[in-house]
């Protein structure tokens, strides 16, 4: 059995049970109901993830969006390779330009054109 105040959910999302405190909490706060931030953040690309940020992201962010090693970003940013800007000492990045950035480095979509096989162009 469960302790008394616990947490749980389906599919990795979390929601505190037998708690009155926290249920008048997720009540009167409705911001506080734990959503599934993956199901909804898959939906869109990363350029779209990006775009709706609204503030400077730290290395550890970005790099957690982009999937990369912290110190993959950290040699991107000593080579000169990814747009970011300092706070002192501290690296940070404008979601907007690396959303460009990665825009620039995406290769086209290519159209893909139907080829004959070589059979039947003999035929």
């Amino acid at each position: 059995m469960p302790p008394k105040n616990h947490w749980t959910g389906p599919e990795g999302g979390l929601k505190l049970v037998n708690n009155k405190a926290a249920r008048f909490a997720i009540a009167a706060f409705p911001a506080l109901r734990f959503p599934d931030s993956r199901r909804h953040s898959s939906k869109m690309t990363l350029i779209e993830q990006l775009r709706s940020k609204k503030k400077a992201l730290t290395v550890e962010e970005l790099a957690g969006l982009l999937c990369v090693a912290v110190r993959t970003l950290y040699k991107e940013v000593e080579d000169d390779h990814i747009p970011f800007f300092r706070v002192r000492t501290s690296i940070r990045f404008d979601p907007h330009q690396v959303a460009d950035w990665l825009e620039m480095k995406m290769p086209p979509h290519s159209i893909r054109t139907q080829r004959h096989p070589v059979a039947s162009a003999r035929a």
